[in-house]
């Protein structure tokens, strides 16, 4: 159903709702218990072997999956991304305990070493590393937990996606924002400057936007 490419590991979501992971074993990103590296496909353990999990994303060192509206995440934990309150690691897969039943999740993505997620009620909320503007909450500092992107406020988004120190958003008028790390242009704001906080790419404007994507360095 969906592949998920982290920097040294790969989590693979199989059509009936369960999650595979192999690569690199380090903080526990492959969530089977272990640091250990594993060469072939292992069924992820913990809460996740009686979910269905509809949706999966990797980081640099940590995974993410979503199931039922709730969101899991394992591994790295030295930026807060994993969304606990506190910076340690996950050898398996943990609930993120922010979202309750008020706020379902229906999206997640990963950049380097931070995690956002998408709310049924058009919301985005980043937790993790912060250096380059990406949470888009006017600063740059890491966010243990989940927080919402004050600037999104009254735009309801549809999509969110993330770059390694750079995100976009958009939303169900077709209308796309840009923040983080802006070398190389990829905000597409017309500069290389780094956005704290989401800002609309006008020369997108009217273009009835319908899906978004990032890359290293580019979206």
């Amino acid at each position: 159903k969906q592949v998920a490419f982290g920097a040294q590991h790969r989590i693979l979501l199989s059509a009936s709702g369960q999650v595979f992971t192999w690569g690199l074993g380090h903080h526990g990103r492959l969530g089977n218990g272990s640091w250990d590296d594993s060469y072939v496909p292992h069924k992820v353990l913990g809460p996740l072997r009686r979910l269905i999990v509809e949706a999966v994303a990797a980081g640099s060192g940590h995974s993410v999956a979503m199931a039922d509206g709730d969101v899991y995440t394992w591994g790295s934990g030295h930026c807060g991304q994993l969304g606990h309150h506190n910076l340690c690691d996950q050898v398996l897969p943990k609930r993120v305990e922010a979202f309750d039943d008020s706020r379902v999740v229906t999206q997640v993505a990963c950049g380097a070493d931070f995690t956002a997620c998408l709310t049924a009620d058009g919301r985005v909320y980043t937790f993790g590393f912060g250096a380059g503007g990406q949470l888009g909450h006017g600063n740059e500092r890491d966010q243990w937990q989940p927080r919402v992107v004050g600037e999104l406020e009254g735009k309801h988004v549809v999509r969110i996606a993330c770059g390694y120190y750079h995100m976009l958003a958009l939303t169900d008028a077709g209308d796309v924002y840009a923040w983080g790390s802006g070398t190389s242009g990829k905000l597409g704001l017309g500069d290389c400057r780094t956005s704290r906080v989401p800002e609309l790419v006008k020369d997108l404007h009217g273009k009835a936007v319908v899906d978004v994507a990032c890359g290293w360095n580019h979206c």
